[in-house]
């Protein structure tokens, strides 16, 4: 069971690792829906923000980090995963 700031989650035992850290960070969300994008190399972002939010990131990192790599906005949203 989940006791956060006197918030109660009945179905906490229900959910994934993932979606009980998102409660955790976020208690007043409603729901446990997040994106998630990870990357060849072990970078990976999870943002409950959406997939705008997860794209942006991942285009950030892929310049920074991998300036070699050509990715676009159409490929990283199929990268996209819901959590």
């Amino acid at each position: 069971m989940c006791y956060k700031g006197g918030n109660y989650h009945p179905y906490f035992k229900a959910l994934s690792e993932t979606q009980k850290q998102i409660l955790y960070i976020f208690p007043n969300k409603k729901t446990t829906m997040a994106k998630m994008i990870s990357c060849d190399c072990g970078w990976t972002i999870i943002s409950p923000q959406g997939e705008a939010d997860v794209k942006k990131h991942a285009m950030m990192h892929v310049s920074d980090a991998h300036p070699g790599v050509m990715l676009t906005e159409k490929d990283a949203a199929k990268m996209i995963k819901t959590i």
